[in-house]
């Protein structure tokens, strides 16, 4: 009896086993059948490949579940669907980017809150052309026939016969006949009825300009007051800066007046002969003027000339572009001109183009150009005047586009929108309307765009994708995380930024070219300047420490775990120098040869030095040689074991990798790498090691340098780290992939991170994150735990499946 009790129980235990294993196949079967869904979904709709992806992964944790969700987080960009009951026509944004007003074909327009909540109907009784915000609290709108203007409870101030307008924050500008104008304010009033020679909306702290006969210029802020400006009597023209703060005034003749936002006359500038062309920037507090007497003017707002340039064609356009420290020039409808604009202009790149130029748009905060040829063709410079992007993401002529913080928000005339990105960063076509797109604008925070479609919806989009990013206006050089002050230290070239983790910039340095950089402790960075004799410490706000003086220049440094001592060295092959946590010099390390790459072990008590003659010796923080051996090549680099019991040794040739002990006794040779290896991570507790490679391999090894795993790339592996906790590890490679994999070497994850080269890694909270910095300019961060994927995911969606939706994925829903 018991025999048969235990062979019912076993028969019972099997079958439950079985079932579960069958369960566990039909999930994950079910799983990777969503995660193919949503990579085919993702052409059509990000959300849409979100939603599938998400639900892949929660049905059963596979490698494609999560390289859907990755991909589709990535180019998700949808954060509100603003539905109405007929065909979007047209769409603006307020000018502090908190509502969004639509139009429809029916004769409504709706004021929304920029979150997608509910809004504010109103009804203008007739079809309507556009809808304008004025202000922050009022619209227009505008029929054929009339033009109204409402509150934002959706209570109409004041209706007027339609006429040619311009719509500003202090009110509407009607063109009537004989040059005559009517300013309209937002609460209905007239605010001048006059002959003008020229009127038209303005920027920041001027909402609108008029001109006058004799000079006369009217300024309006946003609330209808008026500043009057006694002008030169031939002025016809205005010029605000990009704040609002500085006025340009001029006409026909050599003079340029230069005014304050409130009516203060400030610089008289003239020229020999008929001013062209006027650029104001009022942050780098710089004018940029051009005259048919041949020469450009380059002059501070006390109207001091800093200097005289000259030119030899017409000159079309002037305009300042990254926040005033480059400025452009268009000339005789063909040269685009780079000037240098921080302190005096110097010519950096001039381009020619076969083809007459319409416009050029600078970017006023990332230096990029867009311009549009006569033609209808357009090309997107850099500010090296390289062509960034000769083709767009999308496929049509191009209707329309506006800058977005160094991204491009592009329309076409097939109805189709996207994001063009600058500086290498992938683009995205917004994918999500079931219907042509009528019209689009920027938010005046360039944090999202708004589009309008015949669908009878508007959508908003987010400009970057949820995950963090961080981004910078040349290539990322360097990244550390300094956990124990929560900050990151990015570098971009000689310029050093130190951010918190939410990517706010704490404090910005610009030094001369840096060598190397270590994390001293955690709240202090010690920094090695290119052919200076001199080595930085500065703490991780971006305060000055000390400098550390070397007799000739210095080649690295290195710090201690335990932030107590700083090691620095040169390029005479003389001794290193061992410096406290002040600054202090206290220590000498006398050396035969110049030193390849030397830093301190993780006792923080012992450092390692490696020169020229292969001489490889340990030192205590005393000046005393523990011991010294030689090594097989010229070193570049080293890493040490966790538990500091093995020391890797990589060289400057494509050598196999030599691990020893700390007194010197060969261990391991890492061999069969074809090319050179670029990184080397131990992983805590099992002393596994990981090399990444040029061979376009990273390897897996055991603790005794037996190889485990080779890991094969599309490109050269750049930098490979282990998770702790068990979570695996990470690579990245040069074609702009990132990989997470499972401790046994299977993949976890393909992360399409960045378009170029990922070249630096760093694990952040513990391992739950990493951040990346690549050759496409930005730093970003990525969830590696399936919980901080999921609920990335979860806050990212701005919707559920749509009946639609269900009814199409029903299959694999299951719902």
């Amino acid at each position: 009896m018991q025999r048969l009790i235990t062979l019912v129980l076993f028969s019972t235990l099997m079958s439950a086993s079985v079932a579960a294993q069958e369960k566990q196949k039909a999930q994950t079967k079910r799983a990777e059948a969503l995660a193919k869904a949503s990579t085919k979904a993702l052409h059509d709709s990000a959300t849409l490949a979100l939603l599938l992806a998400k639900e892949a992964l929660t049905t059963a944790d596979t490698e494609p579940a999560r390289s859907a969700l990755y991909a589709a987080v990535n180019q998700a960009r949808e954060r509100a669907v603003l539905r109405h009951k007929a065909p979007v026509i047209f769409v603006d944004i307020a000018p502090d980017s908190k509502s969004v007003a639509t139009a429809c074909e029916d004769g409504t327009a709706t004021m929304w809150p920029a979150d997608g909540g509910p809004g504010v109907t109103v009804d203008a009784g007739a079809a309507l052309t556009s809808v304008h915000f004025l202000g922050r609290s009022h619209i227009l709108t505008v029929t054929k026939k009339t033009l109204a203007i409402w509150e934002r409870g959706g209570a109409r101030v004041v209706e007027m016969p339609a006429a040619r307008h311009v719509a500003t924050a202090a009110g509407v500008i009607l063109w009537g006949e004989d040059s005559r104008v009517r300013i309209v304010s937002t609460k209905g009033k007239d605010l001048l009825k006059a002959k003008v020679i020229a009127a038209g909306a303005g920027r920041g702290e001027v909402a609108l300009y008029v001109v006058q006969p004799r000079g006369r210029v009217l300024l309006y802020n946003a609330r209808g007051r008026k500043k009057t400006l006694r002008a030169d009597k031939e002025t016809t023209r205005v010029v605000i800066s990009p704040n609002g703060k500085l006025v340009a005034t001029f006409g026909k003749g050599p003079k340029i007046e230069l005014w304050s936002h409130n009516g203060k006359r400030l610089a008289t500038l003239m020229h020999e002969g008929a001013v062209e062309a006027v650029a104001v920037h009022d942050q780098a507090q710089r004018i940029f003027t051009a005259s048919s007497d041949g020469t450009y003017g380059f002059w501070d707002k006390n109207g001091k000339r800093l200097k005289t340039l000259t030119h030899e064609s017409p000159v079309d356009m002037l305009a300042f572009a990254d926040e005033g420290h480059f400025a452009v020039s268009l000339e005789g409808g063909h040269y685009i001109s780079i000037w240098s604009g921080d302190n005096i202009l110097d010519l950096l790149e001039v381009k020619r183009w076969a083809h007459a130029i319409r416009r050029v748009t600078p970017d006023y905060v990332g230096l990029g150009l867009a311009v549009e040829f006569a033609d209808g063709k357009f090309v997107f410079l850099h500010g090296d005047l390289s062509v960034v992007k000769a083709r767009n993401v999308l496929r049509g002529k191009m209707k329309s586009w506006r800058w977005a913080r160094s991204t491009l928000f592009l329309t076409d005339t097939t109805g189709a929108a996207g994001l063009q990105h600058w500086y290498g960063r992938p683009s995205v076509r917004l994918r999500g309307h079931g219907a042509a797109i009528t019209d689009g604008c920027v938010s005046p925070d360039r944090t999202y765009v708004a589009t309008a479609s015949k669908d009878g919806t508007a959508r908003l989009w987010s400009i970057d994708p949820p995950l963090p990013i961080h981004h910078h206006k040349t290539i990322v050089t360097g990244l550390a995380v300094l956990e124990t002050r929560k900050r990151l230290l990015t570098t971009v070239w000689n310029h050093y930024y130190f951010r918190d983790l939410d990517g706010k910039v704490l404090k910005h340095l610009e030094l001369p070219n840096v060598i190397d950089w270590e994390d001293v402790g955690g709240d202090r960075v010690v920094l090695a300047v290119r052919d200076s004799n001199v080595a930085l410490l500065y703490d991780t706000d971006g305060n000055k420490i000390a400098d550390l003086t070397h007799d000739n220049p210095v080649r690295g440094v290195g710090a201690s775990t335990t932030g107590e001592w700083i090691l620095s060295f040169s390029t005479d092959g003389g001794p290193a120098r061992l410096w406290d946590k002040r600054g202090k010099l206290r220590k000498k390390l006398a050396h035969p040869a110049m030193i390849m790459t030397a830093g301190f072990l993780r006792d923080g008590k012992t450092l390692l030095t490696v020169d020229a003659q292969r001489q490889l010796r340990i030192w205590s923080t005393g000046g005393t040689v523990q011991t010294e051996w030689s090594v097989p090549d010229r070193a570049y680099s080293f890493a040490e074991s966790p538990n500091a019991d093995r020391i890797a040794v990589m060289s400057e040739n494509i050598k196999p990798v030599q691990v020893w002990t700390p007194k010197g006794v060969a261990v391991a040779t890492l061999e069969g790498h074809m090319g050179r290896v670029w990184h080397i991570a131990f992983e805590t507790g099992t002393g596994r090691m990981l090399t990444a490679s040029a061979d376009k391999t990273a390897r897996l090894w055991s603790r005794e340098g037996m190889p485990q795993r080779i890991l094969r790339h599309p490109n050269e592996v750049r930098t490979c780290e282990f998770l702790p906790d068990g979570r695996g590890f990470v690579t990245t490679c040069k074609d702009g992939s990132v990989r997470h994999f499972a401790p046994d070497g299977s993949l976890r994850a393909l992360i399409k991170a960045h378009n170029r080269d990922v070249w630096r890694l760093a694990v952040v909270e513990a391992g739950t994150w990493i951040a990346t910095a690549s050759y496409d300019n930005t730093v970003r961060f990525w969830p590696i735990s399936r919980k901080g994927l999921l609920d990335v995911a979860q806050g990212t969606l701005c919707r559920d499946f749509t009946k639609a939706e269900r009814k199409k994925y029903a299959a694999l829903l299951g719902k």
